[in-house]
């Protein structure tokens, strides 16, 4: 089961959470590295944007998305079953995630089969 912790970082421990280096791993390899000043739209104005259709109750996470150039529509850098992505805050921790192996497909793609994979 995922989970998030085993603890938290409050707002006195980080100076500024807008300016952390940030490293991006898929399996052994350094994928992507830069800093949390790269998001797409600051984390105030996403948030205004969010309370727009939800209440955020307490110990709610909200991610922020893709980090710049990361993504593989912009990269064609695909994701295989197994491949490990972890994603290093400095001064915060690490998020992983890990690819299934066998993923059920419960509705048709949008996408043209990949000649790639099995």
């Amino acid at each position: 089961m995922p989970y998030i912790g085993p603890f938290l970082v409050t707002p006195d421990e980080i100076d500024n959470p807008l300016v952390l280096d940030v490293d991006v791993y898929i399996g052994e390899r350094l994928h992507w590295k830069g800093s949390t000043s790269e998001y797409a739209a600051h984390p105030a104005k996403l948030m205004e944007e969010v309370l727009k259709v939800l209440t955020a109750l307490p110990g709610t996470i909200i991610g922020m998305g893709t980090v710049p150039n990361c993504c593989a529509i912009e990269t064609e850098q695909w994701l295989f079953p197994s491949d490990r992505i972890q994603i290093t805050f400095y001064k915060l921790d690490t998020l992983t995630q890990l690819v299934h192996d066998h993923v059920k497909i419960t509705e048709p793609s949008r996408c043209e089969k990949r000649s790639d994979l099995p």
